[in-house]
């Protein structure tokens, strides 16, 4: 930790080398417009000898801050700078929320966007809008004005790619600036500077060639112990961002798990149970042939647009219990919750199977949300989807559905955490009616039968590989 200049206040050695980074490469682009300059970094940062001055426009987009230092920093530049903005893009829910809280708090509200608040969750149109607003306030005679961009290095290059590309094409796209003496004019206009910092044990030069796909020039800052920056400027023209898909057939699905549909559905060792079985199950697959879907991964969303192992099975034998052993069919109309929806596939595929069904798709992650909503827009006139950007499902009513799908995550970082299960658990015996059923999708050498027991009526195991198991459990009758 280090000595900000923000009062005093302590701030992460990586937020720090971001903000110093950051000031560095604006001393070049004031040099280039025409504005005075001074540190606003790390006071060992000398730009020049002037302050920038308090009618300086500056815009600022802060998108992975996971300590909050970062948003401080341009917080308290706002504070101090009238004609300073800052926009949050945020793809955590808990981030943005808190994002939103600090800056509500503080003088400068009206001055901050926070994406999903009033404002699109998909990045780059969120960074266009709130960017046309930043124009359209502009003092008269404003002409170009910095946009920096600052965030941690995401994990995956999809993210990174995302950050870049919705950056670079939003800046160009927002609209440039016009005075009353001046119509709109090219010249006028944001400059964007990225700066992106990690621990250089993470670091590759893959990345260099993800921004270099969105930016004309790409180098590293000097490394700062463990931790470099990444920098992009001089935006390429014409880029877009595209979204990675994937087709997926589900008869093929429902066959690569045909042995676990056989096993769930055989009760006994009796041969006419196991024909019927596995009658069924070819049943089951059959009457999926022709169908399909479409998987979105937006940025970093989990497994991207690749069906995840997990939810492949845990939609396969949930749909099959449902159908086959509770007596559901696609003429039924019930509630389903899909708990951390991620691209969607467990959701499309309940689409599929129970047409009637209200299903509703739940996650925290900005970039899930996203792709859950493009994969489920081919339902939009044939089944009664939904998607939310919500913590546990805390903004829906309590008791009200009938069926809740849960394919937790139990990593933290870089290490497991099967703890992050509870709360999931806790917000799916909250929602579901009394007689609910909850199916649940873990890897199978965690232990969280002894979770799901303590909460609800009664469990069992519908179906286990090497990698994944798939429990299901009923909430106690009132």
């Amino acid at each position: 930790m280090e000595e900000s200049p923000i009062e005093g206040i302590a701030v992460h050695t990586l937020d720090q080398l971001i903000i110093d980074v950051a000031a560095a490469e604006l001393a070049a682009v004031y040099s280039e417009i025409g504005a005075s300059v001074g540190s606003i970094g790390s006071p060992d940062v000398h730009l020049s000898d002037s302050e920038i001055r308090s009618d300086e426009p500056i815009t600022y987009l802060i998108l992975s801050d996971p300590q909050g230092d970062l948003l401080a920093h341009a917080l308290h530049h706002a504070e101090e700078n009238t004609n300073v903005y800052v926009l949050v893009g945020s793809r955590n829910l808990a981030q943005a929320e808190l994002s939103a809280d600090a800056a509500r708090s503080l003088s400068v509200w009206e001055r901050v966007f926070v994406a999903g608040n009033g404002l699109p969750l998909r990045l780059h149109d969120f960074i266009s809008e709130a960017l046309t607003s930043v124009t359209s306030a502009a003092p008269t005679g404003t002409t170009s004005q910095p946009l920096l961009i600052l965030t941690h290095l995401p994990k995956s290059h999809e993210e990174l790619r995302l950050y870049a590309t919705a950056s670079a094409a939003a800046s160009a796209s927002a609209g440039v600036f016009a005075s009353a003496t001046a119509g709109a004019d090219a010249s006028r206009r944001f400059i964007p500077i990225f700066v992106a910092g990690g621990n250089t044990r993470f670091m590759n030069r893959n990345q260099n060639d993800v921004l270099a796909e969105s930016f004309g020039e790409v180098h590293a800052s000097l490394g700062k112990g463990k931790f470099r920056c990444l920098i992009g400027s001089n935006p390429r023209e014409g880029i877009a961002y595209a979204v990675p898909q994937q087709h997926v057939d589900l008869a093929s699905l429902f066959t690569r798990y045909q042995p676990e549909i056989m096993r769930m559905l055989r009760h006994d060792s009796d041969h006419d149970m196991r024909q019927r079985a596995r009658d069924v199950a070819r049943g089951f697959v059959h009457a999926a042939s022709g169908k399909a879907l479409t998987l979105y991964g937006v940025g970093g969303v989990f497994s991207g647009a690749k069906p995840d192992h997990g939810g492949e099975l845990l939609a396969t034998i949930a749909g099959a219990h449902l159908r086959y052993l509770q007596g559901r069919d696609e003429g039924d109309a019930f509630t389903v919750i899909d708990l951390g929806s991620g691209n969607g596939l467990v959701s499309a595929v309940f689409a599929h199977l129970f047409p009637r069904a209200s299903i509703i798709a739940v996650d925290t992650d900005a970039d899930a949300v996203v792709s859950s909503e493009l994969t489920l827009a081919e339902f939009a006139h044939t089944a009664n989807t939904g998607v939310l950007w919500d913590e546990s499902a805390r903004s829906l009513a309590l008791d009200s559905a009938d069926v809740v799908l849960l394919n937790p995550p139990f990593h933290e970082g870089l290490g497991v955490d099967a703890t992050l299960v509870q709360d999931l658990l806790d917000a799916a015996l909250a929602v579901l009616k009394a007689g609910g059923e909850l199916y649940m999708v873990h890897n199978s050498h965690l232990r969280y039968r002894r979770e799901i027991d303590k909460r609800f009526a009664r469990s069992e195991e519908l179906a286990r590989n090497a990698k994944f198991t798939v429990l299901r459990a009923v909430k106690a009758e009132k």
